[in-house]
């Protein structure tokens, strides 16, 4: 099944009780609700696990999680709601806002930790000549 909704595109295929929908583009408020949409019939249908694969999603915001968590709920305490690929801004988001604990997440977010202050290499008998923000 192939859904779009201006910039969001949403590709979902089916298993026996899981399902993957393929999430492109950008989910902001105008398109949050095709995510919801996309996964009413799927719930219908007896799915209880459900990945959304966001390694082409270009943007989210709250209401774009906002989906998400609905979605979360709507699957819990029987059945579970994976984030797979989310990008490193994705995944702070999640983990700033406490949503990690309604998900699994797995996939290429490299880190979730803030981003930390280091000395830059030119430093000189322990004088700092500048400071940069860095992710580790």
């Amino acid at each position: 099944m192939f859904k779009d909704s201006g910039t969001l595109q949403i590709t979902t295929l089916g298993g026996t009780q899981s399902a993957l929908l393929h999430l492109s583009g950008e989910m902001d408020t105008a398109s949050a609700s095709l995510l919801l949409a996309s996964v009413e019939p799927l719930l219908r249908a007896g799915h209880k696990h459900l990945i959304l694969d966001c390694g082409e999603l270009t943007f989210c915001d709250s209401r774009g999680l906002r989906a998400m968590k609905a979605v979360a709920d709507r699957l819990s305490p029987e059945g579970s709601l994976t984030i797979a690929s989310p990008s490193e801004t994705l995944s702070r988001i999640i983990n700033y806002t406490s949503l990690r604990e309604c998900f699994q997440m797995v996939g290429r977010h490299r880190s979730t930790d803030p981003p930390r202050y280091r000395r830059s290499a030119r430093s000189i008998g322990g004088a700092t000549s500048n400071r940069s923000l860095v992710s580790r």
